[in-house]
């Protein structure tokens, strides 16, 4: 989340940012090169013009068959219709000063269909709080996720302290195939996890602890990644940083099998402006042993979530990040690097705004990039602006094609994003969708097509705090919403009848694959 600007964006409540801490996760590309060095704020060259949008419904809560989830977690009851919110959301005026127009910030029409069927919904987790920050697809259909787990029963691998770094390796039907914990005696977590291309997993994240499998750090925050093989075992495990606060929040392997862990570093002696975060960019380059080869701290305040950063053939990487100015307001950022970190541009997409996720459009990029995060708009023209879920795209180059608000006038925000059939699926969270009062956030899901314009959207929630991190659409698959759930009633009634689960759990909620969009994949 970012912090309050004169535009009117409102920053999270302590309860939302307690329960989605770690899916503040970070990306850093530019190996090569300071962020100092690199230009920011090209030209973005003019959108493409689009009608007049139409105001946007309620997203749907969807009826429909759901499958049983694993043995401990009773299957779901069809998702119960919410009320719409108390003040419907209509499409957006003019952009903000400094961000490009385009197919209306606003976004394009309503939705024009209704959303997919729910195949299951599935919580993971035992009595403590569990949560998921990243969920990606692996190459035989199933799933990988990464988070923490405060539990020591249940899904959970055991557990040696406050909370642990915590991989679930789940088949294509949300089945545990293995789970595998990492921790001491303190705060630990994991922010994000791949697949590798053996078949094998990398994953990274943090850790306040400095005994168990973490004795290496320091006791302060600081950065680990692993390397696990297929069946989760552990085959090295590195830790970096703590000198001040290190957290590793996003990871690629690059074309060489070695692998690229990025986050931030703490840097108070730079000053911090109101608001705003005191840390720099950190990308720590891993050979495929483990050894470091390269840890570079770019000079920029910003926040890097873990679903930024895309690999492209050749060695070519991609983060979409929130940069903040010295007077602390945040501005949306893509940059693009070549092989070995050179780079190769830096974009302003919009100001007043952040991007928390990227995906490549396309073959190799060939279609450039979609990215999600939040906005401040105005709802209408004339307005109170304040914090919307938003969806842009990039050409090859960087070049602001169009950007969107699927859902119109509602506060919250898109965490994931992925390519599928042709469309844009992102997911993420909005606040008071069931219309039960300002502080509620309930799941949010919205597919677009290539041109920006919302095919459907998808609300899912109860009284809790309800979060989605992360979108996954692995090639002629499913769409799967990974996330947290707080929440025994509602569409996630059925997690009050799985025992004593009192706190929060990891959430994968599988979707049916929609119709093609007619676009780039």
């Amino acid at each position: 989340m970012r912090p309050s600007s004169a535009t009117g964006s409102t920053a999270a409540p302590s309860a939302l940012a307690a329960l989605a801490a770690s899916a503040l996760a970070s990306a850093a590309l530019f190996c090569g090169a300071a962020y100092a060095q690199a230009p920011a704020g090209a030209e973005l060259g003019p959108p493409p013009a689009a009608p007049a949008p139409a105001p946007d419904p309620a997203p749907a809560r969807v009826q429909g068959p759901v499958q049983a989830p694993p043995p401990a977690v009773p299957a779901p009851a069809p998702a119960v219709a919410v009320p719409a919110p108390s003040t419907p959301p209509a499409p957006a005026g003019p952009a903000s000063p400094g961000a490009s127009p385009a197919q209306g910030p606003g976004g394009p029409a309503a939705p024009s269909g209704a959303p997919p069927e729910i195949l299951w919904a599935k919580a993971y987790g035992g009595a403590g709080e569990d949560a998921f920050t990243h969920v990606s697809a692996t190459s035989d259909g199933g799933l990988v996720a990464a988070g923490r787990s405060a539990s020591a029963d249940g899904d959970s691998d055991g557990n040696r302290g406050a909370s642990d770094a915590w991989i679930v390796r789940l088949d294509s039907d949300g089945g545990v195939v293995w789970k595998r914990t990492f921790g001491g005696s303190d705060v630990d977590y994991a922010s994000s996890v791949a697949e590798t291309a053996d078949g094998g997993f990398f994953a990274a994240g943090a850790t306040r602890s400095g005994d168990g499998d973490f004795r290496e750090a320091s006791g302060d925050l600081s950065a680990w990644a692993a390397r696990l093989d297929p069946d989760g075992g552990l085959l090295w495990l590195k830790v970096f940083g703590g000198d001040v606060g290190w957290e590793a929040k996003a990871v690629l392997e690059v074309h060489d099998g070695g692998f690229l862990v990025m986050g931030e570093v703490d840097s108070p002696e730079d000053g911090c402006p109101d608001g705003g975060p005191c840390g720099n960019l950190m990308v720590v380059r891993l050979d495929p042993d483990g050894g470091t080869l390269r840890v570079r701290r770019p000079r920029a305040r910003a926040t890097l979530p873990g679903n930024a950063a895309v690999g492209i053939p050749g060695g070519e990487a991609a983060m979409a990040y929130e940069m903040y100015s010295r007077d602390g307001s945040p501005e949306a950022r893509v940059t693009r690097a070549g092989r070995e970190g050179r780079h190769l541009w830096t974009r302003t997409v919009a100001s007043d705004a952040a991007s928390y996720a990227l995906a490549t459009v396309g073959k190799g990029g060939s279609g450039g990039f979609v990215g999600a995060g939040e906005a401040s708009r105005a709802p209408e023209p004339g307005g109170a602006a304040g914090r919307r879920p938003w969806i842009f795209r990039l050409n090859p180059d960087g070049a602001l094609l169009w950007e969107a608000l699927p859902l119109g006038g509602a506060s919250g925000e898109f965490r994931g994003v992925a390519v599928a059939d042709g469309g844009f699926f992102a997911v993420g969270a909005a606040e008071n969708l069931a219309g039960d009062g300002a502080g509620h956030y309930d799941i949010l899901a919205a597919f677009a097509d290539s041109g920006g314009a919302a095919l459907w959207t998808l609300a899912l929630g109860g009284s809790g705090m309800d979060w989605a991190s992360s979108a996954a659409a692995p090639p002629g698959g499913a769409l799967y919403i990974g996330g947290t759930t707080n929440s025994s009633d509602g569409d996630f009634a059925w997690r009050a009848r799985a025992g004593d689960r009192p706190d929060a759990d990891g959430l994968v909620v599988k979707l049916a694959r929609p119709a093609a969009a007619h676009g780039d994949e």
